[in-house]
């Protein structure tokens, strides 16, 4: 993608120079053109400068705790520099700090993006407000926000493929997504992509190949692949894509433990859930959940979903605004597992929702949680389209807390960054410490927003082989398989976990 731009762009400039050069020898009609590809790219300029505009005017509005504009523009201006491999001036940052609003900023915008404004609004908009990443926000192109959404909420509609690709070579079949029409239709993996409907791939990027392959549910699409040295000719009809968000259950030898991997937070994970319960063999009594890995778990729709179908009649949490406002989410009777012992794995990965519900289970004392500690942010993430209606802008709105107001996003360093410190400390000693905030031969103040396992856990070099009373627990690194096996054997009952302590004597 970047380098059709990058060509797009060298062969704008380069007429913009022929037809500076030939200025004097040209007709009229010759020069009114070359206006107007100067005013085309100067209208790109004033449009993306807009953009950009209502990007940062959008993070204003709805962000937990915004950046200034200027600090936004400052950022923009920033990676234009970067990319042209020059030093910004001193004095934009002056310029930056006197202008009041957005019509003085409109213009300081306006003047640095006209060396890229020949790269379009794609290349702006990808390229420029990633440096608001730090600040937990996300803006991306609305079809791609628009395909997201339909994949979180389960009802994506499409022909069932993941590709792989680029310029370089032609787009091939990664996956393929089992009920989807191209799994029915015959399709297999590594499949090479020749054409969609009767347009070659070859030279178009990812993202042209994948817009073509999109469309409308009911319609048809046919593509030309090749498999080996043959060419085949599939149909396949646009309709919504079955995707598992839950992986197949793995049981124990003894056939006592299953474990349930959560791969991604989803609309259909509680109906996937109580498939899985109402298929269980009476003999199992422990129930591993794996929230390790879980990914989209800035969703708070789905968070509360999954919430109320694992906690029986408790708090799951609370959820705070950013003028400080909070809501208590109750979870209603009745939970899956509940007849179980249940075991939830966290990790430093697990993500937000996923950590906010292993701590409501912590806290009412219905599972036990191993692992390492969870220190993802927990925060409730919404998206909003600008006006110009290309883009989507993914916003902290909401922060996510414990049932005692504990917030579940560390005290100390910046709000939107990993906690380095904590986890280099983790690996370095080897060891977390246990929820009161001890270990023998090793004492650790308890940090907020951290959850912390009921178990402590090392953890091992990667290919070390734990020896002693170390054999006896488990690494987080450990497939689940392991870890259902580990539990496989104990029958012994869920008991409620030591009280957390308060926020005073959590942070000492």
């Amino acid at each position: 993608m970047r380098d059709h731009r990058l060509l797009a762009a060298s062969v704008t400039l380069l007429s913009l120079g022929i037809v500076s050069t030939l200025s004097r020898t040209t007709s009229a009609a010759d020069r009114d053109s070359a206006a107007g590809v100067t005013s085309d790219v100067e209208a790109s300029v004033v449009s993306d400068a807009l953009q950009l505009l209502q990007i940062f005017d959008t993070v204003l509005q709805h962000h937990l705790s915004p950046p200034t504009r200027q600090e936004m523009v400052h950022g923009a201006i920033r990676e234009i520099y970067r990319r042209r491999e020059r030093a910004m001036p001193a004095t934009i940052a002056g310029e930056l700090s006197e202008a009041s609003g957005r019509e003085e900023l409109l213009p300081i915008l306006e003047r640095e993006l006209q060396p890229l404004g020949d790269l379009g609004s794609d290349g702006v908009v990808n390229r420029l407000p990633h440096r608001l990443e730090s600040h937990g926000v996300k803006v991306l192109p609305s079809k791609t926000h628009a395909v997201n959404q339909q994949v979180a909420a389960n009802r994506y509609v499409g022909i069932g493929i993941k590709i792989l690709g680029g310029e370089s070579r032609l787009p091939q079949m990664h996956e393929i997504f089992e009920g989807g029409s191209a799994d029915q239709s015959g399709a297999r993996k590594d499949d090479v992509i020749v054409e969609v409907d009767g347009e070659s791939t070859k030279g178009k990027s990812l993202e042209a190949v994948i817009d073509a392959l999109r469309g409308r549910e009911g319609t048809d699409v046919e593509l030309v692949v090749r498999r080996g040295r043959e060419l085949k000719t599939f149909t396949m009809k646009r309709a919504v894509v079955p995707l598992k968000t839950i992986d197949s259950p793995i049981h124990s030898r003894t056939g006592r433990a299953v474990g349930i991997k959560i791969d991604r937070l989803s609309a259909s994970n509680v109906h996937e859930l109580r498939k899985i319960e109402a298929a269980l063999n009476p003999e199992v009594d422990t129930v591993v959940l794996d929230f390790r890995t879980g990914t989209g778990s800035e969703n708070l729709h789905y968070g509360e979903l999954l919430g109320n179908a694992l906690i029986d009649d408790a708090v799951i949490g609370n959820v705070i605004d950013r003028n400080g406002k909070a809501r208590s989410i109750r979870a209603q009777p009745g939970a899956l597992f509940s007849s179980k012992r249940r075991m939830v794995v966290i990790s430093e990965r697990t993500g937000p929702a996923l950590k906010w519900i292993a701590a409501a289970m912590q806290d009412a004392g219905q599972a036990e949680l191993v692992g390492t500690p969870a220190i993802q942010n927990a925060l409730v993430v919404e998206s909003f389209s600008v006006p110009a209606g290309t883009v989507t802008v993914s916003v902290p709105t909401q922060k996510l807390a414990r049932e005692s107001g504990e917030l579940l996003s560390p005290a100390t360093g910046p709000l939107f960054e990993s906690n380095t410190r904590i986890t280099d400390a983790l690996h370095r000693v080897g060891q977390v410490p246990t929820p009161n905030g001890r270990m023998p031969g090793y004492r650790v103040s308890r940090v907020q927003g951290i959850v912390y396992p009921d178990e402590v856990i090392p953890l091992p070099k990667p290919g070390s082989v734990s020896t002693g009373r170390v054999r006896q627990r488990f690494s987080v690194n450990q497939s689940l398989n392991q870890i259902v096996e580990r539990f496989g054997h104990s029958n012994k009952k869920a008991e409620r976990p030591p009280n957390q302590p308060s926020e005073a004597e959590s942070v000492r």
